[in-house]
């Protein structure tokens, strides 16, 4: 399997992909990932070299991995700061990669469409203890589309609280960076210009990066593929 081949789809603060998956690098995200064999069981090595094998699995931020080649796959990346995380983690311990609830499993199998896959897990009952800290609540809302190189230093003014201290908030609310959920957030935007026909250097503007090889580099550090790789899944849909 020498190509990824299959769809995407996106929703408010998740996309899902679809298919087959074939050889990524190893690299880590801001998003949760959820990985599901359609049949069968899928394969995901870690930074360390152990291979984690189940139907599905749970992926939290920030942990080095990647997806061994598979034919058939849905994959969900979905961001820190929602409640539904709450709902998915539960359960999974402390682990980086963890088996994937039965329950998620086969919500996810039997969705006929990467949409009915959104929507299913968007229905799940986020705890009623799950309240993010109002402080990173707020720097997230403002920094949703900022540009400014010092746009955190900004946020964190906004919210009465140092730099570090917003760091840390963030941090132990996410499980991961502000810088690295930032970055999340332009390839994002980037991959929804894609969605739309962008070239690939409009889809490194739309994401806010300085040229198409900064894009590049970014995309393959956070999701072990290239937009090229990318570009050529969505030129299939």
């Amino acid at each position: 399997m020498t190509q990824w081949l299959g769809a995407f789809a996106f929703s408010q603060s998740m996309w899902a992909f679809r298919g087959q998956a074939a050889d990524n690098s190893v690299h880590a995200h801001a998003s949760i990932q959820l990985s599901v064999a359609q049949a069968g069981v899928l394969s995901i090595k870690d930074a360390a070299g152990r291979i984690h094998t189940a139907e599905g699995l749970i992926t939290r931020p920030g942990h080095r991995h990647h997806l061994l080649p598979t034919k058939a796959v849905t994959l969900v990346h979905i961001e820190p700061h929602q409640p539904l995380v709450c709902t998915l983690l539960a359960g999974a311990g402390d682990a980086g990669i963890s088996p994937l609830a039965p329950f998620v499993i086969e919500t996810l199998r039997h969705a006929v469409t990467l949409a009915d896959c959104l929507a299913a897990l968007a229905q799940l009952a986020p705890p009623r203890n799950h309240v993010l800290d109002p402080r990173i609540a707020h720097a997230l809302d403002w920094l949703t589309g900022a540009t400014a190189s010092d746009a955190i230093a900004q946020a964190a003014a906004m919210c009465g609280v140092s730099d570090s201290r917003l760091r840390t908030l963030a941090r132990e609310s996410l499980g991961t960076s502000l810088s690295q959920w930032l970055t999340w957030r332009k390839l994002e935007a980037s991959g929804r210009a894609m969605m739309t026909g962008a070239s690939l250097a409009d889809a490194a503007y739309a994401g806010g990066f300085a040229d198409q090889a900064h894009f590049t580099r970014t995309m393959r550090k956070v999701f072990g593929i290239t937009p090229q790789q990318a570009s050529r899944i969505l030129q299939r849909r």
